[in-house]
């Protein structure tokens, strides 16, 4: 039988989280009770070892942080962990790197600046969750928080300028031409001048604003509103491709001349430059991830537990990878495998034909919970679940873990344990 240590021995305040490996029965509950609200709820993530950060691939490593408090290098043929670094709570948001130096926000308000091997370079606290991805502007680091702020420190963590926005901030900044365009949940793209932070426009939606890309002067945002706004640089509205569904925060991917984002439905849509409809793709759950296309394929997975290859132009399937977890990180390329994470507690590793090469597995093996807020118009869903796993389980995970390399001649070997497994309960209130 597992091991298991109070909640406040894990330092996490009012947190309360669930022992499981959650089982597709648990997940379907889980995600429904997502899909039926109106809010996002990347700021009701707790401690566990699922993993929402995108991977950044720096030479021959993968830089990833984990909801289970801890941000790791990998090596990025083998899946073996070089080094992790400690923060205070969950690591939701996805690194930059910057001569160097890696910087994050964790769920303990803190941006980090983190060397190449693993040590501390400096901090600086905003006492407010960061989930926001920073941006490297004109030598500063943008970020934003739960608070609203909009933040923008130097190389050496000074705080230079900050704005406000009256909600919180999920989205990841973008830096064009000497601005920031950076989204809000109080429904409004802001554009920031990146030297002083003034607020140089907004544009309002009817939702929250996610984040934001931009290509030959356009600007493509999507919004809870159920649309993907085309906007030029001056913040007016060029056109908007309108969907029956939430369009999901994060951000489009835009390949050649055509726009990739997704829903909260499951939906991938592919439109052209002029908002027209080229393709859409159905997935059988929600969708939160950006999509990547590597010689005209387009990747993407999606809390149906697969990971998808498509044809970017047509949107016919080439292959999927079924995992045992939601799939909400962006998948990054190296030599011949792509590279991605899940809330099963794993970063995994692809060769292209879609076939397992490595995995490796989070300090926490139980993926962490989500305190599901209710939709406004009134309907709320109460979940709880209570699981212990047993030594013919944690044999089986241990087997798994063995990890298989094949083309590079490479072997993984995978000692990094569960430091700790709470136990609780998850509650979707």
């Amino acid at each position: 039988m597992a091991t298991y240590i109070n909640d406040s021995q894990l330092d996490v305040g009012n947190v309360s989280f669930d022992t499981s490996s959650f089982s597709d029965v648990e997940w379907v509950g889980i995600l429904a009770a997502i899909a039926q609200t109106d809010r996002s709820q990347v700021f009701n993530v707790g401690i566990g070892g699922s993993f929402y950060s995108h991977p950044l691939l720096h030479g021959n490593a993968i830089y990833i942080g984990c909801c289970d408090k801890n941000f790791y290098a990998l090596d990025a043929a083998t899946g073996r962990e070089r080094w992790r670094f400690p923060t205070k709570n969950a690591i939701c948001g996805s690194p930059s790197l910057w001569e160097d130096v890696l910087y994050f926000g964790s769920y303990d308000g803190n941006l980090y600046a983190v060397g190449l091997d693993g040590k501390l370079v400096w901090k600086f606290s905003t006492n407010s969750k960061i989930y926001s991805m920073p941006a490297i502007a004109d030598n500063l680091i943008v970020f934003g928080n739960q608070d609203g702020e909009i933040i923008a420190v130097d190389q050496n963590g000074t705080k230079m300028w900050s704005a406000k926005a009256e909600g919180a901030i999920c989205s990841d900044p973008w830096y064009e031409q000497g601005r920031i365009f950076i989204g809000s949940f109080d429904k409004n793209l802001y554009a920031l001048d990146a030297k002083t932070g003034a607020v140089l426009w907004r544009f309002s939606g009817n939702g929250i604003i996610g984040s934001p890309v931009v290509k030959n002067n356009i600007i493509y945002v999507p919004c809870f509103d159920g649309n993907l706004y085309a906007l030029g640089l001056d913040g007016k509205l060029k056109w908007k491709f309108p969907t029956d569904v939430q369009v999901q925060t994060t951000r489009p991917a835009v390949w050649n001349d055509t726009i990739y984002f997704v829903t909260r439905q499951g939906v991938l849509y592919a439109v052209n430059t002029n908002g027209q409809l080229i393709w859409k793709f159905p997935t059988n759950d929600i969708l939160f991830t950006t999509p990547i296309i590597e010689n005209g394929i387009l990747y993407f997975g999606g809390d149906d537990f697969n990971f998808y290859a498509l044809d970017a132009k047509t949107g016919e399937l080439q292959w999927k990878h079924a995992v045992r977890g939601p799939i909400n990180t962006k998948a990054v390329f190296y030599k011949k495998t792509i590279i991605f994470a899940s809330n099963e507690c794993k970063v995994h590793a692809l060769t292209l034909k879609g076939n397992s090469f490595w995995n490796f597995r989070a300090a926490i093996s139980t993926p962490s919970p989500i305190d599901v807020e209710p939709p406004r118009r009134g309907l709320q869903t109460t979940e709880t679940v209570a699981y212990e796993t047993t030594a013919e389980e944690e044999n089986r995970y241990r087997m798994e873990n063995q990890g298989v390399a094949d083309s590079f001649g490479a072997s993984s070997t995978y000692v990094v344990k569960s430091e700790y497994t709470p136990k609780s309960k998850y509650s979707t209130k």
